[in-house]
């Protein structure tokens, strides 16, 4: 995320747009889309995928963890948050903030 607003000369023009990062290795396309469906529908095989909305702020390494850890979890539970012909691309998941509320989230995903 941080190399859209960095190397590709956008600055903050980049944000708001979506990009597609690979579940299996954190990789992407190195695409820029103007929508998450826009992301959605340009990849290989979307399942494959998680898509984040590029921030101004970018994103720290523990962030992009956490976000790939969720995505990864929610994968692997049978969820599917992608939808190529949906309006907007498809579901998406509120991240909780503390710790805790995660914690029983993960643990509901399981049952």
């Amino acid at each position: 995320m941080n190399l859209h607003l960095l190397a590709r000369g956008l600055g903050f023009d980049a944000a708001g747009k979506f990009v597609a990062v690979r579940l299996a290795d954190g990789g992407s396309d190195n695409a820029l889309y103007d929508t998450r469906r826009d992301a959605v529908r340009h990849q290989f095989d979307e399942k494959l995928c998680a898509y984040v909305r590029v921030t101004p702020n970018g994103m720290n390494v523990c962030a992009a963890e956490s976000f790939m850890a969720t995505q990864r979890k929610l994968y692997d539970a049978g969820f599917r948050l992608t939808d190529p012909d949906d309006a907007r691309g498809g579901k998406q998941v509120v991240p909780r903030l503390m710790r805790e509320s995660q914690a029983a989230s993960f643990a509901a995903l399981k049952r």
